[in-house]
């Protein structure tokens, strides 16, 4: 379809829209002040304020202040509202921004938002801009309504000032301005407000507003519909937002909680979706809770109750924890109990552990390692002392709490760590072994020498698992730290040095230093070489390295060695799947007759 006829067609159901969109909210407009003026003459029928109070014709600043002043403490009569409105109209543009300023600062009561745009409005008409700054006192929500005010008022008098002026604005101002100014323009033919906007590049924006016409059309019918229509169209879903909720809120009013699925299953983008779901459930969580429970197995998104948790954490997780109790045991309840604890040990780790007795035994340990994880970011010392208190409680694990906070705590301090656990523990113990295994690898950084004395002195046997030692050379070689590691391989114990020379030599090999792989194998026994060769090879076949294997297998200075580890390879079935044909017959040319 050609420009020409986008336009045209625009045109057309633009007028017609804007249309009924005018007499809307010209009907809303008389209703409402219609509905002030009698409120205020029924007040006016009980109020002791003289008629006379806003009489005055002086600017005079004090005395106006304190006029203004007795509007909020009094009751308006109508006789009065209209003395205002005469008063105000005269009043300097000095005086108008005196009163703007003041009034942000005024509590809420029912006439002030009126009282504010009315001010708003009188100082627009002496000058727009001193309009726009005088909003810089008020909170972001009332700063946006009544900018609204400020460019629907100053679009009459100058819309190209206007426009302009609106495109100088954040995106999350301009949007809603915008909006206010194509509504109050509704006069002008949509020919002349699509030229109008497209000299300020807001074509799109006034195409995007009559988009919103069409989704208020069918809001009330079909806001499945109308939500759909926002989800499909080309423009930034936060810049629609109030629009998104306005279509949810109208949509909760006539199905209630049955518009989570529905939502759920509208294809939004994951963050939109989160934001909405929590505006629906955020109304009555406990409701909500209940309505998952109950189609828990019917609703196609079996996460829609972990994301309401996750929200209700945050704002009040007492009263989530209680509801979750509340709810019949089930698998349903498990769930969303195990979510809530460990959000709610994230969030706030000290009412956690206040509470632990009330969490099911089942979650205890793995909750208080968490919550003892988050607070021992500041301080490991106390919250480990701290933790000692629950050893007695049953299905709560200290150990697995106590081993969360040293391996974190050895991550920035490892000697600190470590010698906490040297002073704190039973020499012996597997407790003591496995908080050492934490704390070695990062002390062996520091100390990679002490570190390996300290690994062999507390050494218990080789069928306590973790090893030690291993812990150190392994840390050592996962920070590349080769050579300090083939040199601390000397004080490894028996059948483990073995192993260890393994790691090393696999290392040294994956950066095509074979030398280094044949000099290791003269520090084991030499019984023992041919293993060392083949689990050496073997392992650098998990990393598809065919040429260090082939070279090392050719540097093995003992011929009966060599022999027995390419005997092995072809025997293992490696043959076909690992070497090409020339290799396969090099292999076998190194095996003894």
């Amino acid at each position: 379809m050609s420009s020409a006829q986008n336009r045209k067609e625009f045109t057309s159901r633009f007028s017609a829209r804007t249309t009924l969109l005018t007499g809307l909210l010209i009907g809303v407009v008389s209703g409402v002040v219609v509905y002030s003026i009698i409120v205020w003459t029924i007040r006016s029928s009980n109020s002791g304020m003289g008629s006379s109070s806003y009489s005055t014709e002086s600017t005079d600043t004090q005395r106006l202040a304190n006029s203004f002043d007795t509007i909020f403490s009094d009751e308006l009569s109508q006789s009065d509202f209209f003395g205002l409105t005469e008063s105000l109209s005269t009043l300097t543009q000095h005086d108008l921004k005196k009163l703007i300023k003041k009034s942000s600062n005024l509590p809420w009561n029912t006439r002030l938002y009126t009282l504010q745009e009315m001010l708003v409005e009188f100082l627009v008409h002496i000058s727009p801009k001193e309009a726009l700054a005088s909003l810089v006192d008020f909170d972001e929500h009332r700063r946006l309504v009544l900018l609204r005010v400020v460019f629907a008022c100053w679009s009459k008098t100058n819309l190209e000032q206007a426009l302009s002026a609106a495109t100088e604005l954040p995106q999350s101002e301009q949007h809603s301005v915008l909006r206010a100014i194509f509504t109050e323009q509704n006069s002008l033919s949509s020919e002349d407000l699509l030229s109008i906007s497209s000299k300020h590049n807001l074509e799109s924006e006034l195409i995007a507003w009559h988009r919103e016409l069409e989704t208020f059309e069918v809001l009330d019918q079909e806001p499945a519909k109308a939500l759909d229509l926002l989800a499909n169209d080309e423009i930034d879903d936060f810049l629609q937002m109030d629009l998104y909720r306005q279509i949810v809120d109208k949509w909760y009013q006539l199905d209630g909680m049955n518009i989570i699925p529905q939502i759920g299953n509208a294809r939004l983008r994951e963050s939109l979706w989160s934001e909405l779901f929590d505006f629906v459930t955020g109304r009555d969580r406990v409701v909500a809770l209940d309505y998952l429970f109950g189609d828990s197995e019917r609703i196609s998104r079996p996460g829609l109750a972990q994301h309401l948790i996750n929200y209700w954490v945050k704002d009040n997780a007492e009263e989530a924890f209680q509801a979750v109790q509340d709810l019949p045991n089930s698998q349903f309840r498990n769930s969303m109990m195990q979510r809530l604890v460990f959000d709610w040990a994230e969030t706030d780790p000290n009412a956690v552990l206040e509470r632990l007795m009330d969490i099911p035994r089942f979650y205890r340990s793995s909750v208080l390692s968490a919550a003892a994880a988050e607070l021992a970011q500041d301080n490991p010392k106390d919250v480990l002392d701290r933790i000692s208190s629950f050893r007695s409680l049953p299905g709560t694990n200290i150990g697995s709490a106590t081993r969360t906070i040293i391996r974190n705590w050895s991550d920035d301090e490892p000697t600190q760590s470590l010698e906490w656990v040297q002073t704190n523990t039973i020499k012996g113990s597997t407790l003591r072994n496995d908080l050492l295994s934490e704390v070695l690898g990062e002390y062996a950084l520091e100390e990679p020498e002490q570190a390996m004395k300290i690994a062999v002195q507390e050494f218990i046997s080789a069928e306590v698992y973790p090893n030690l030692e291993s812990s150190v050379i392994r840390s050592l070689l996962f920070a590349n730290r080769l050579d300090t590691a083939k040199e601390l391989l000397g004080q490894v114990r028996g059948e483990n040095r073995v192993s260890q020379t393994i790691e090393v030599g696999v290392e040294f090999a994956k950066k095509s230093q074979i030398d280094e792989v044949i000099t290791l194998s003269s520090s084991i026994p030499e019984e023992r070489n041919s293993d060392y060769f083949y689990q050496l090879v073997t392992r650098l076949t998990i990393y598809d390295r065919v040429s260090e294997i082939m070279e090392v297998i050719s540097k093995i200075p003992n011929t009966e060695v060599q022999s027995d580890v390419a005997e092995q390879l072809l025997s293992a079935g490696y043959g076909d799947s690992t070497f090409t044909t020339e290799q396969v017959e090099t292999l076998r040319s190194y095996v003894s007759e």
